[in-house]
């Protein structure tokens, strides 16, 4: 796939985007895999039947190897997007419906790979952004704790289970892994049953035997089906545990995305002195709002690891509070 194939690619998610949440987050996955398997050249025989979290760790390795080692900042993306390929499963054997969030999670993802991936499509990345446009909204102070401590119950109670729901989880793969091999027992006691009954001797005693086993079979496998069953709910509480964490980070993630300083606006972060008037001049969305902002924090000797960074903006000492006077409506609501 060309750098014309790529912005196809985006186009056509971009009409899926708009349409269905779960088919969006279907075709951003099989996106991500198509990619990763033309990375890795994984048409071979070695990767013809591999599945989609085997072929992202083969992808993560190579990326690993071609940097030298070097940790780049969107390799998270490759465990979110394994996390959350379950839900793909769902659409796709299920035709489940997801909700409209996952649209903006998937979103981000999406452009997470493609920054990851090297693909040469910001622009046509540029309408898909717009479902990231409700993480923008700024909240009052009250608004966003109301919210948190809501997820803080949420993910404390979940937290707390977790331990439990791990050991059930666990307890669930062992009895789905029996449930296979009855059924495969199940499958031959039927086959040798049926055999027996056509052969010319028809040994009555041995076709009692094999009926006797496959009702036995029968009973387990319905027993087994009957365990399962009880432990479901455990497996979806530990999917939305699992979800939780991803939004999170996703969502932390994007907001890293947003308030990352382009190579322009450091180089203007470092000419200012907050000890003298300075003037920034540009457009509207060019970050001006930002390099005060981040202007501010270095002076207060945030994010900058040194403790004499107020220093370095002419200023002695900034501590405590700071008074901002704006007349940017969006500042209002800044914390």
């Amino acid at each position: 796939m060309n750098g014309t194939d790529n912005i196809q690619a985006i186009r056509r998610l971009e009409a899926v985007q708009i349409s269905d949440a779960g088919l969006f987050v279907l075709a951003v996955h099989a996106f991500a895999e198509a990619t990763i398997r033309r990375t890795i050249s994984a048409t071979t025989e070695e990767y013809r039947d591999a599945n989609f979290a085997y072929l992202v760790n083969e992808y993560r390795r190579y990326l690993l190897e071609q940097n030298a080692g070097v940790y780049h900042r969107d390799l998270d993306v490759l465990r979110h997007l394994s996390n959350t390929h379950h839900k793909t499963n769902r659409v796709r054997h299920e035709f489940e419906s997801l909700d409209p969030e996952e649209i903006r999670i998937a979103t981000q993802h999406l452009v997470s790979f493609c920054s990851l991936a090297g693909l040469p499509v910001e622009k046509e990345l540029g309408r898909l952004k717009q479902a990231l446009d409700v993480w923008n909204e700024r909240k009052t102070l009250g608004e966003l704790e109301s919210e948190n401590c809501a997820l803080r119950q949420n993910y404390e109670k979940i937290r707390t289970d977790h331990l439990e729901l791990l050991q059930k989880y666990d307890e669930l793969s062992r009895h789905r892994d029996e449930k296979e091999h009855l059924l495969r027992a199940l499958s031959r006691a039927e086959k040798s049953l049926a055999d027996e009954e056509k052969s010319s001797s028809k040994k009555a005693e041995r076709i009692e035997e094999l009926r006797k086993e496959r009702g036995k079979l029968k009973n387990e496998l319905h027993e087994k089906n009957r365990e399962i069953e009880s432990l479901k709910e455990a497996e979806k509480k530990l999917e939305q545990f699992k979800e939780l964490l991803v939004h999170a980070q996703t969502r932390m993630d994007y907001e890293r995305m947003v308030v990352r300083l382009t190579a322009e606006q450091t180089a203007v972060l470092s000419q200012i002195a907050l000890d003298k008037d300075f003037l920034i001049k540009g457009t509207a969305g060019t970050g001006k709002t930002l390099v005060l902002l981040k202007a501010i924090e270095k002076a207060k000797g945030r994010g900058t690891g040194k403790a004499n960074a107020q220093n370095e903006l002419g200023l002695q000492e900034i501590s405590g509070s700071v008074a901002l006077l704006t007349y940017t409506n969006t500042l209002v609501k800044y914390d």
